[in-house]
């Protein structure tokens, strides 16, 4: 089994990743670890400067919040952390 498993975590209405859970789950084993991952789109310069100055570390707030408790409902206690981290395409 693994010992440490990143399973990448989207909020989109037609992604589900209860299967990918479920994976990581049994490839995990008894005393592999889980982390989730959510990627938040990284904002133009040019649209960022129209929207409220506390916009990014809100949507990486909404997404920890999100995370938090799917990591708690899916893979106690495999689960130690959820990572929110803001990117983007080149």
């Amino acid at each position: 089994m693994y010992d440490n498993i990143l399973v990448p975590v989207s909020f989109d209405t037609e992604r589900d990743s209860a299967g990918a859970l479920a994976v990581a789950k049994h490839l995990a084993g008894e005393n592999g670890k889980i982390a989730l991952l959510h990627v938040v789109e990284q904002v133009p310069s040019y649209v960022l400067s129209a929207l409220p100055s506390e916009y990014q570390s809100d949507a990486r707030k909404t997404a920890e919040k999100e995370l938090a408790p799917l990591c708690q409902r899916s893979c106690p206690p495999l689960c130690f952390s959820s990572i929110s981290q803001v990117g983007g395409i080149g």
